[in-house]
């Protein structure tokens, strides 16, 4: 037990803690959105959101998501972008908040404070919340800025080089649930998709959301496939979709791995998208519309865990809980040169920390200029 006011060392991640979560009051809120184009460049609009599109008698429809490989463009910058998009989206939509002075860490300072206790992306969080059901490594840098904790991931040696070490094979399997997407999705409602144009992977719709879990409020970005406008009453976020592949298995079989039902489950439940459209492809890249199913996002769960509990929503949220409880703890100066990074090692059982460097600064001082008065 750490002394009183000193932060512990370390975060234990079991036991997990499956006790009832409030999920009733985890509801988000979307607040705005941002478009990033071929080239990578951030819109600060909706122009790259798309439409789910399903063709007139397509009970014969076939989907082939081997068309088109050879004009992939699968470059993209999100690795090293950090959280650039959503800060650059809160700088430009400030009148959103509701602004307070604050005093830094140097009382000299006085900075503009969002109301908000964590920024970051979805994924992020996403990452948190597997991580009592799974051994992947992780490193998040954290730092905190006029009341707010900001929070980027740091990209490890050894995500880097499965990014530039991955197969053909393995490249392949990724282009096809871009081609499927763009199989089911236009840019304009109710028009037929365009299946020849090349897919760009930089291309991306993002919804920016603010809700709350149980203490923490929270602000983050999350990538979005398309929306519905079946139901004029439903309005985003709960009119998206999301859109996934999954290989079938034998004899028509639609089965996905539990862990795989995870991070579905999370990715939509943390911005409230209620149901996936899943299409499930043979060995050779073909979808028939009698193999696309839908499930709703609260059904996933009871879904994954129908043979035996591998994973729980309880104890996913309650960790997240428990590491946002733990940052607040830990970091403790304000200010946005002062980073701290929060590691779990591959297969670890607990969360460390140690204060970062100049390097791993991640909130550019044109941000930081915004807020000060």
């Amino acid at each position: 037990m750490a002394a009183a006011g000193v932060p512990t060392t370390e975060l234990n991640i079991y036991p997990v803690k499956e006790d009832k979560f409030p999920f009733k009051d985890y509801v988000p809120e979307e607040l705005g959105c941002f478009s990033i184009d071929k080239n990578c460049k951030p819109h600060m609009d909706n122009r790259m959101l798309k439409y789910l599109y399903t063709p007139p008698g397509s009970q014969g429809h076939v989907y082939n998501l081997r068309d088109g490989y050879d004009t992939f463009y699968n470059h993209d910058d999100r690795l090293t972008k950090k959280i650039n998009n959503i800060i650059k989206w809160i700088a430009e939509n400030k009148n959103l908040f509701e602004l307070e002075m604050k005093k830094g860490d140097d009382d000299s300072r006085l900075i503009k404070s969002l109301n908000t206790d964590f920024v970051c992306r979805r994924g992020h969080l996403g990452t948190i919340m597997y991580t009592p059901y799974k051994r992947e490594g992780w490193k998040m840098a954290v730092m905190l800025f006029g009341g707010t904790y900001y929070i980027s991931e740091v990209i490890t040696e050894e995500k880097k080089a499965f990014e530039e070490n991955r197969t053909d094979i393995e490249r392949r399997m990724e282009y096809v649930g871009y081609k499927f997407e763009q199989c089911i999705t236009s840019r304009a409602e109710g028009e037929r998709p365009d299946t020849n144009i090349p897919i760009n992977k930089a291309e991306a719709y993002y919804s920016v959301v603010r809700t709350k879990l149980k203490g923490h409020s929270l602000m983050y970005s999350a990538e979005v496939d398309c929306c519905e406008t079946s139901d004029p009453e439903l309005q985003p976020p709960f009119n998206y979709v999301e859109i996934k592949t999954n290989k079938i298995g034998r004899n028509r079989q639609k089965f996905v791995h539990p862990f795989k039902l995870l991070k579905w489950w999370a990715q939509c439940f943390l911005i409230g998208i209620p149901k996936i459209i899943a299409g499930f492809r043979s060995e050779h890249g073909i979808v028939e519309q009698a193999d696309v199913e839908t499930y709703l996002t609260c059904d996933i769960p009871k879904i994954a865990n129908k043979t035996k509990q591998f994973w729980s929503p309880e104890g996913c949220m309650n960790f997240c809980d428990k590491f946002l409880k733990f940052v607040k703890d830990v970091v403790r100066r304000d200010d946005p040169k002062v980073v701290y990074l929060f590691e779990r090692t591959p297969g670890g059982k607990t969360v460390t920390y140690r204060e970062g460097t100049a390097d791993d600064i991640f909130v550019p001082d044109w941000y930081a200029s915004e807020f000060v008065g």
